[in-house]
C-alpha cells in the first residue's frame, strides 16, 4: 500500500494492464459495417469509444467518415486540416460536441513543430559528397521547418479567433449548459499552458493587432502571463513586445491587464496615458482598470487591511484570513495573477496538474486552506507526493522532479506541477528519493495586502 500510494496511477500506468477481449474483433467488424447508420453526434461516441479502449480509429475502415473525422484523427497538420477543423469549430449548425473536438485538434496543432532530421550515413561517400548531402539534407529540414511554422501558425489564428468568439457567446450565455465548463477549461488551458519557445511570443505578438477584441486580450493574457508568470518576475524577455506603442493601443491588451489584476506602476502610467484615447474600446477598458486602481488604493490607505502578509507576519496574516472575509471576485482575479492557476484547476475539465481546488470550499476547513496557502509544505496532498530521480552521468536531463504519474519495466514517468511530463529510464537511473517538499514554493502571497490574501482565500472557499 505504502508503494502505491507513492504514485498516481492511471489507465497505462503499472497497475493496469490492457487485454484484449476475444470479442473486440467482432464488434470492431460490426462497427465498421454499420458506421454510417450512426447519426453525427452517435458517430462522435463511438469515437470516443474508441480511444477509451486505446484503439486507433485510424486504423479501422469506417465508412462515410469525411474529412471532418479525417482532420480529427490526424497527428500531422496540414492547411487542409486546419481549415476544416476551423470551419467546423465555428458552424453554429454543426453539433457542439464536435465544435469542441475541433477546437481541442486546434489546440494540439499549435504547438506542431517539425524537428525531424533527415539522417544522412556516410557509407561508401567521399567527404565531398558527403558533406554535400549533409547540406541538402540541412536545406530540405529548413524547408520543413519553414512549413511546419506557416502550420503552426494558421492553427493559432484559428484557435484564438474561435476561443474569442466562445468567450463573447459564453458572457451572452450562448453556450449550452452542458458545454460551459468544457469551454471555459479549454480557454483557461489556452492562456495558461506555458511557453516553451521564445518564438511563440513573437509570433502571437506579430498577429495580436489583427484579432477581434475578444481574440486579442486571450492573446494578451497569454504573453502577459507567460512574461509575468509570479508576481511580476519576468520569465520571458518579451519587455520590448509589451511596451510597443502600436500593441498597446489594442483593447485586449488593457482588458488582459484587468483580468490579470497586474497594477504595478509602469501598467498603470501607461493606461492613464490612454484613458482619453479615440478607440472607444481602449477608453472603456482603460476606465475599468483604474476603477481597480482606486479601489486598491483605498484598501492601502487601511492601516490593517493594506498590510501586506510580509508586514504582518504569517500568524497574523492567519488569523485575518480565518476572521474577515475576502471579495470573491478580486480572489478570482489574484488566483490568476500569482500563478495558482497553472498549477491547479478549479475545472474538472480542465488539464489536471497539482492538486484540484474546484471543490476546495466543500472539502477543506478555512483554516486548513489558510495554512496550505502559507505554508504548502505543512500538508501534502495525497498522490502528490514530489519524487527526484537522478540519471547516470550526464546522458539526457540529469534530475527529474515531479509527480510519479506511472512506471513500467522501462521507464518511470514524471509531471512537474506546469503539466510537463518528464521520462527517466530505469537502465539510466542512478537514484530515485520521494522528498518531503511541496512542489508549491512558498512566499507567493508575501506580497499580498492583508485583505487581498483574505479575498484569495474567500475564492478558495466558494470553490464547491
Amino acid at each position: 500500500m505504502k508503494s502505491w500510494w507513492g504514485t498516481r496511477p492511471n489507465d497505462k500506468g503499472p497497475y493496469y494492464k490492457a487485454v484484449k477481449w476475444d470479442l473486440t474483433p467482432a464488434i470492431i467488424a460490426a462497427i465498421e459495417k454499420n458506421f454510417t447508420r450512426f447519426n453525427a453526434e452517435s458517430q462522435l461516441k463511438v469515437l470516443d469509444l474508441f480511444a477509451l479502449n486505446q484503439i486507433s480509429a485510424s486504423s479501422l475502415k469506417l465508412e462515410g467518415v469525411d474529412t471532418v473525422f479525417s482532420a480529427l484523427e490526424a497527428s500531422r497538420p496540414t492547411p487542409q486540416h486546419i481549415n476544416v477543423l476551423a470551419s467546423v469549430a465555428a458552424n453554429a449548425k454543426r453539433p457542439w460536441l464536435l465544435r469542441v473536438k475541433a477546437a481541442k485538434k486546434l489546440f494540439i496543432f499549435q504547438y506542431w513543430r517539425d524537428h525531424r532530421p533527415y539522417k544522412i550515413r556516410q557509407g561508401e561517400l567521399s567527404d565531398k559528397a558527403f558533406k554535400k548531402a549533409k547540406q541538402k539534407a540541412a536545406i530540405k529540414l529548413q524547408k520543413k521547418q519553414d512549413l511546419a511554422k506557416i502550420q503552426r501558425l494558421l492553427a493559432v489564428k484559428a484557435l484564438l479567433d474561435i476561443l474569442g468568439q466562445w468567450s463573447l457567446d459564453l458572457a451572452e450565455d450562448a453556450v449550452p449548459k452542458e458545454q460551459v465548463r468544457g469551454i471555459n477549461a479549454l480557454i483557461n488551458d489556452y492562456w495558461t499552458a506555458q511557453i516553451t519557445h521564445s518564438t511563440d511570443v513573437t509570433e502571437l505578438f506579430a498577429m495580436v493587432n489583427g484579432l477581434s477584441d475578444s481574440s486579442a486580450t486571450l492573446a494578451w493574457k497569454k504573453i502577459l502571463f507567460s512574461s509575468y508568470r509570479i508576481s511580476g518576475q519576468r520569465q520571458l524577455n518579451a519587455a520590448p513586445l509589451i511596451e510597443d506603442k502600436e500593441a498597446i493601443r489594442n483593447p485586449g491588451y488593457y482588458r488582459a491587464i484587468e483580468d490579470l489584476y497586474l497594477l504595478d506602476d509602469k501598467f498603470i502610467a501607461r493606461t492613464k496615458e490612454y484613458l482619453d484615447w479615440d478607440n472607444i474600446a481602449v477608453r472603456e477598458a482603460t476606465a475599468d482598470i483604474m476603477a481597480l486602481y482606486e479601489a486598491k488604493l483605498k484598501v492601502d490607505k487601511d492601516p490593517l487591511k493594506g498590510l501586506s502578509v510580509t508586514q504582518a507576519g504569517m500568524d497574523k496574516a492567519a488569523a485575518y484570513a480565518l476572521e474577515h472575509k475576502g471579495d470573491v471576485a478580486l480572489g478570482a482575479k489574484l488566483f490568476n495573477r500569482q500563478s495558482c492557476i497553472t498549477c491547479h484547476a478549479v475545472n474538472n475539465a480542465a488539464q489536471q496538474k497539482g492538486p484540484y481546488l474546484g471543490a476546495a470550499g466543500s472539502q477543506f476547513k478555512r483554516d486548513f486552506l489558510i495554512e496550505s496557502v502559507l505554508n504548502p509544505g505543512a500538508v501534502i496532498a495525497q498522490g502528490f507526493p514530489t519524487y527526484t530521480l537522478k540519471n547516470k552521468g550526464n546522458r539526457g536531463r540529469a534530475t527529474a522532479i515531479g509527480f510519479l504519474v506511472n512506471e513500467d519495466n522501462t521507464n518511470y514517468y514524471l509531471m512537474n506541477i506546469a503539466g510537463h511530463n518528464q521520462t527517466v529510464m530505469r537502465e539510466r537511473l542512478a537514484s530515485k528519493e520521494m522528498l518531503q517538499i511541496s512542489q508549491m514554493p512558498p512566499g507567493l502571497v508575501q506580497g499580498l495586502s492583508l485583505h487581498e490574501f483574505a479575498s484569495l482565500i474567500e475564492f478558495l472557499v466558494s470553490m464547491k
